[in-house]
């Protein structure tokens, strides 16, 4: 996606981007600012995954710190809706999918996940989805891969408050409906 991003952009700006870990901070700019960070479709509820100190606010303390002034954080979630909160700690939820793999044809993937609250100094009461996923060859049976994660939640509601211990000024929500197979919505944070 990168290679792809460079050569559509580069030919007709002169742009600059850079690519590294989110949680390797500090990044590695010392003193140069930039106008805007993007985080991609879904993936500022990847960058937690697994991590142990869910309340480190060290994101939005690094986007503050590289950012200009008026510069914006600009966040893609496919959470277009509340999280229901009534089945915490009630319901086990299983889900199951198929894929195609090269060597060992249909695969399934089961996944059982649980949902409850964790604390998070980022955001009080955290949904945390622990999740179990599974990989077998649907053929045989054979178990090819097993993983846990952790994975926090981030509600609609919860993007206005997150940043703001940074001092960040949540702009808005922007629904944008042909972004993905479903709606994804934009959250634009700005450095105040």
């Amino acid at each position: 996606m990168y290679e792809k991003l460079q050569s559509k952009l580069f030919k007709k700006n002169k742009s600059r981007f850079i690519v590294w870990d989110a949680m390797q901070v500090p990044y590695p700019i010392a003193n140069e600012f930039f106008e805007n960070i993007i985080i991609p479709f879904s993936t500022f509820g990847l960058i937690h995954n697994n991590e142990t100190d869910l309340g480190a606010n060290r994101l939005f303390n690094e986007f503050y710190r590289i950012l200009k002034l008026g510069g914006l954080v600009i966040i893609n979630d496919f959470r277009t809706q509340r999280i229901d909160r009534e089945r915490l700690n009630k319901d086990l939820i299983e889900e199951s999918f198929y894929h195609y793999h090269s060597q060992h044809g249909e695969i399934l993937e089961k996944q059982t996940s649980q949902l409850k609250i964790c604390p998070n100094e980022l955001l009080d009461g955290q949904i945390i989805r622990e999740r179990n996923t599974v990989f077998s060859v649907k053929k045989t049976g054979q178990v090819l891969e097993e993983h846990f994660e952790r994975i926090p939640l981030w509600d609609i509601g919860d993007f206005p408050i997150l940043g703001q211990k940074s001092g960040f000024k949540y702009v808005k929500g922007e629904i944008c409906p042909d972004f993905h197979e479903e709606p994804s919505i934009m959250h634009i944070f700005q450095k105040t």
